[in-house]
């Protein structure tokens, strides 16, 4: 099965057809039968208030994987009234009439992760994820944490737009790619770019994507972006050319990065390398033209201080123009306390 789905949930028979897919992929990610039960409940309970509160509410499951072990993300979001109080909501024995009564506490504690903003009259975004099974070993250094959310056009089975991510200790880079059009063209762009990518990892953007031009001329082209951000030099270098937007939010303004006209593999192409001073409450936003634009940031108080799986999809709800395929990518640096 696909390794993102989206379900509409707006009546009742959507929840089933949403705990169906979660169990079917939780096994398909080899999930034991005890977690399978949670993330099942999980899914009716998060299912069930969207109908009950939600306004164009969906559910959003999606694979992860860390090392070689597989585990699943779960996202739901609406365009709700919001949740007018949320740490009451989370206390053990609140739940709302005609649920299943084991209430958004009980989720945050069955999840290996849970992240919930709410905005009266905006609507609500729940972030949580399970992993089947244990590290062996450790988790390597990674300074950054990351968030996306990638889509078909309406009707297409394959997403044109895609992304990659590496990081090591002391550096973090990251692509986002649309291939030009959307079907299997667009995809094999797509696929295209990101493999070589993560063949190049080491090269600097600007010269990346000069090579990467050269890779694509035998597809039918894509625009790209390519960060790295270096966290002892405090340095973003940034190299794009098309129509992805590169942003880096603060809680002061949002600086945008310049991307070149033009196509990679295409005729019309010219890379620049650009750089810019990076902190570490900085948070990196790039999205496809999927997605409008302008982002009103203002719009939503505290937001940046959220999982960047939390803000890329808020963003995804109320900037996707579904009309395209679209991918938003969120990065920032991970809380020394988390």
């Amino acid at each position: 099965m696909k390794d993102v789905v989206r379900i509409p949930i707006e009546e009742p028979s959507q929840i089933g057809e949403a705990r169906r897919l979660a169990v079917a992929l939780a096994r398909a990610l080899n999930f034991q039968e005890i977690d399978i039960g949670k993330i099942a409940l999980q899914v009716t309970e998060l299912g069930t208030n969207l109908v009950k509160h939600g306004h164009k509410g969906e559910i959003i499951l999606r694979s992860l994987e860390c090392l070689q072990m597989h585990g699943m993300e779960i996202l739901s979001l609406d365009h709700g009234p919001g949740i007018p109080d949320i740490q009451l909501s989370l206390q053990d024995g609140f739940s709302t009439r005609g649920s299943l009564g084991i209430g958004l506490g009980a989720i945050q504690r069955n999840a290996s992760f849970f992240d919930l903003y709410s905005v009266e009259g905006k609507g609500t975004v729940i972030c949580t994820r399970f992993w089947a099974g244990e590290l062996s070993n450790p988790l390597p250094d990674r300074p950054f944490e990351v968030g996306a959310i990638q889509f078909p056009k309406e009707e297409e089975e394959v997403c044109g737009d895609g992304w990659a991510v590496h990081q090591t200790s002391n550096r973090f880079v990251c692509i986002v790619v649309d291939g030009l059009g959307h079907g299997a063209g667009a995809a094999e762009a797509s696929s295209l770019s990101i493999e070589y990518f993560m063949k190049h990892v080491s090269t600097p953007p600007g010269e990346l994507l000069t090579l990467l031009h050269e890779e694509l001329r035998r597809s039918r082209g894509a625009a790209v972006a390519l960060v790295e951000i270096e966290r002892t030099s405090r340095i973003v270098r940034f190299a794009g050319v098309g129509n992805i937007s590169c942003r880096i939010a603060t809680s002061s303004g949002v600086r945008n990065l310049l991307s070149h006209n033009g196509i990679v593999g295409g005729p019309s192409f010219k890379s620049q390398e650009f750089t810019c001073p990076w902190n570490p409450e900085d948070v990196l936003i790039l999205s496809t033209d999927g997605l409008k634009t302008h982002f009103d940031l203002e719009q939503y108080p505290g937001l940046l201080h959220h999982h960047p799986a939390t803000i890329a999809t808020v963003l995804f709800r109320d900037y996707n123009r579904n009309t395209d395929d679209s991918a938003i990518l969120v990065a920032k640096e991970r809380r020394k306390s988390t």
